[in-house]
């Protein structure tokens, strides 16, 4: 049994953030450096300026032609060189409105862009406040609701891909957790960005349902994520999830029913090909030749084919909102299944958050944010040596001989991979997990507000497998007794936030935020596991 504890750890914090007319710009120098080298040997080279509408150059905006990858950016004097621009540009900046330039022939041009206020004045959640996009000086990324919504997936993080500075990797196994990293690796260790949900931290966002979130702002770069600390070196996903708001009860349903399947096959040798090939092998190696007619042996086995199928996914979700002068809420259950397109692999997971408001005063406010997730994983497929034996194996083999036994592979290093999937299909992974916190504000004078919360993230997991005795390759694919396996994990964080702000705005001209705080938290974890082996 291993008990591990992670002791108490406490941080202060204090931040003062303060926005003028005299900090426009000031953090514009990070877009220098911009050059093309040897354009000029290039065809339908598109030159041009992209100014703002006082006639001042508008550094790193990007410059992409539509519906394709070429790009650049524009250069410290508002400039840029575009090669092979052909059909339209999409010029476009944080703060302003995006623009659309039809390529007739033109090779120099003179782009304006106006300031898109209404960006200007969207409210980020950025630390331990929020800010307007135009009081950022930090690099952060917004994903809406609009691009959430769309998430055919079961986690949340897959909402993330293809978004600017951010790599998103995922097995594709059903329930899989994404790898996310901001800006690349920058530890030898764990390279993995904070996620804080309504203001708790946590490790991953995986007990999330997609379609309870509002919004997603990454904080990416030094100045965004130095309040978090040490914690904060590998980035920050701020995670907003939806509230309701005062009116009529409103009753939402979502539902989809769907099918994953593989696209392309891997280009593999078929029975003859492959027997075609090894004889070459063998007579470059001065061998003879093991098969005698290679056209004979026909298609052979496709083992991607007999390893994988069409899975079926369902997700739906239903939700109701709504509030009145004092209390506001937001109730919603959801429920996600995916089968795997390996065969014996499937996830499912059911999930239920409760957002409520009480306004107790016209400066008390309480609330809450609960989440609880049940989900449920059986079969394994996330072996490395898979995949391998899959475009390595030989399509002579069968998976299987006539007496219903399994065939081993061609040489030691490679498994029967349709074999570990069936010696695989009694492994079970069972997790209960339940996040959230509840707060209040109180504000003290105009401008003047302290806020206090207490957060929980506690999950427990049960996962367990039965294996039988079997001999396929001695080295990675064998079992001399029954064997079962079980693991049980208990894990327990609390956190408890105190935050004093002060917060003013003079006229739309003069911003002062200044923040100071104390968090306190303490985590556990508690794991046991046990192999027996029946001769």
């Amino acid at each position: 049994m291993k008990n591990v504890v992670r002791m108490l750890s406490k941080r202060m914090l204090f931040s003062v953030f303060m926005a003028s007319p005299l900090m426009a710009g000031s953090s514009l120098s990070a877009f220098a450096g911009i050059g093309s080298v040897g354009w000029m040997q290039q065809a339908n080279v598109v030159e041009g300026i992209v100014t703002d509408v006082n006639g001042e150059p508008v550094i790193g905006a990007s410059v992409v032609v539509k519906g394709m990858s070429n790009g650049t950016i524009t250069d410290l004097d508002g400039k840029f060189s575009l090669p092979d621009a052909q059909g339209v540009l999409v010029i476009s900046y944080i703060g302003y409105k995006t623009q659309e330039v039809v390529l007739d022939g033109q090779k120099h041009l003179k782009v304006m862009m106006e300031e898109d206020s209404k960006a200007l004045d969207e409210v980020v959640v950025v630390g331990y406040g929020t800010q307007r996009k135009s009081d950022l000086t930090g690099s952060v990324t917004t994903i809406k609701l609009k691009d959430i919504s769309g998430i055919r997936g079961g986690n949340a993080g897959e909402a993330l891909q293809g978004k600017s500075g951010l790599t998103v990797v995922t097995s594709g196994a059903p329930g899989a957790t994404p790898t996310v990293r901001i800006r690349g690796i920058g530890t030898d260790g764990d390279a993995t960005p904070v996620y804080v949900v309504d203001g708790v931290m946590t490790n991953n966002i995986d007990f999330l349902n997609p379609k309870d979130i509002e919004s997603m702002n990454v904080l990416k770069d030094a100045s965004a994520t130095a309040i978090y600390g040490s914690r904060g070196a590998n980035g920050v996903i701020m995670v907003t999830t939806k509230r309701g708001e005062s009116g009529k009860p409103v009753v939402s349903y979502s539902g989809s029913e769907g099918f994953q399947y593989i696209i392309d096959n891997y280009d593999v040798c078929n029975g003859s090909e492959y027997a075609r090939l090894m004889n070459i092998v063998a007579q470059n190696s001065r061998q003879e030749q093991p098969y005698g007619n290679p056209s004979g042996y026909g298609k052979g086995t496709d083992w991607l084919g007999e390893m994988t199928r069409n899975g079926w996914t369902r997700d739906h979700q239903l939700s109701v909102s709504g509030g009145s002068e004092s209390v506001n809420y937001n109730v919603s259950a959801g429920y996600f299944k995916q089968n795997g397109v390996w065969e014996n692999t499937s996830y499912d997971r059911w999930t239920f958050r409760i957002n409520n408001e009480y306004k107790l005063s016209k400066s008390i406010r309480i609330g809450h944010n609960l989440n609880l997730a049940v989900s449920n994983s059986d079969g394994r497929s996330d072996s490395y040596r898979l995949m391998r034996s899959v475009l390595s194996g030989s399509p002579l083999i069968t998976p299987q001989n006539e007496q219903g036994e399994w065939n081993s592979m061609q040489n030691g290093d490679l498994i029967n991979p349709v074999a570990e999937l069936a010696l695989n299909a009694g492994y079970n992974n069972k997790r209960i997990r339940f996040f959230g916190n509840v707060w209040g504000s109180w504000e003290i004078v105009k401008g003047l507000t302290f806020r206090t919360s207490y957060g929980v993230d506690w999950l427990h997991g049960y996962e367990h497998q039965l294996k039988g005795i079997y001999n396929i390759n001695p080295s990675h694919q064998s079992s001399s007794s029954n064997t079962f396996m079980e693991n049980y994990a208990l894990e327990n964080t609390w956190l408890w936030e105190n935050t004093l702000t002060y917060d003013r705005l003079w006229g739309n001209t003069h911003h002062l935020n200044v923040l100071a705080g104390f968090t306190s938290e303490k985590a556990r974890h508690k794991d046991w596991e046990q192999t027996a082996g029946i001769f």
